[in-house]
């Protein structure tokens, strides 16, 4: 959990050390490949203090099995990467830039208040397993509910607070009084995050049930449903949304 949101941390810091040498637009991807190479290093580092390399039949034979097992889940993870970004995508296809940047600011923004369920899930994930295994399913049923019920309510908490602060933080942190405009979509996409964020902490219980190929059809079901709603809700708004921007 704390090297998952390091690698948000560490983005921010390669975006205040782009800026600060001046480098140009096309360098921003960067925010992204040192940060996945910092955290990987990172981890290599911890993981080599824990756990040594021995190399037998038995670890090819578990070699072998994660590599099945990865084969089956792998493309979960890019299709929901996919559907986080699937709205700025289609924004920059279906309007202007300047309509991308303001709604990138909110979308970003949001998807760090959003990390806070991740960093649960990844310490939720070996109980969900322990259960499954052991066939507890009445301790995972109680689990769930309260899980959902605690973790809904504190990131109604936490939006409502996200709300209340976004303009004092684009005021003073980003100085562009233009990128207030992105508090509406803000307000939207929090809303939505607050809904489902009860089970986003759950959101991989079908990989620790061992079904990785069930849940990589789940993630390709909602990244479908995620491009037919931008593409119907999109264009609604687009020439108001354009007009507004321009």
């Amino acid at each position: 959990a704390f090297f998952q949101g390091l690698r948000y941390v560490l983005m921010v810091l390669f975006l205040i050390g782009l800026v600060a040498t001046g480098a140009e637009g096309v360098y921003l991807p960067l925010l992204v490949s040192g940060a996945e190479l910092a955290v990987f290093g990172l981890l290599a580092g911890y993981t080599m203090l824990h756990f040594r390399p021995v190399f037998s039949g038995e670890t090819i034979a578990w070699m072998n099995e994660h590599a099945r097992f990865g084969l089956k889940s792998f493309l979960s993870g890019t299709m929901a990467e996919l559907t986080s970004r699937i709205d700025v995508l289609m924004l920059g296809l279906l309007t202007t830039e300047r309509t991308v940047g303001i709604y990138s600011m909110a979308a970003l923004t949001a998807e760090g208040l959003a990390m806070l369920a991740f960093a649960v899930r990844d310490n939720v994930n070996p109980i969900l397993t322990q259960y499954l295994a052991q066939g507890k399913r009445e301790r995972l049923r109680e689990l769930l509910r309260r899980g959902v019920r605690l973790f809904s309510v504190f990131m109604a908490a936490a939006g409502l607070a996200a709300a209340a602060v976004y303009p004092g933080f684009i005021r003073v942190l980003v100085g562009d009084p233009s990128f207030l405009e992105s508090w509406q979509p803000f307000v939207v996409i929090l809303a939505g995050l607050t809904l489902a964020s009860g089970f986003l902490p759950f959101n991989m219980i079908l990989v620790q049930a061992g079904r990785p190929a069930l849940h990589t059809l789940l993630k390709g079901a909602i990244l479908a449903t995620a491009i037919a709603l931008n593409a119907t809700l999109i264009p609604c708004k687009g020439e108001k949304t354009h007009t507004q921007f321009a």
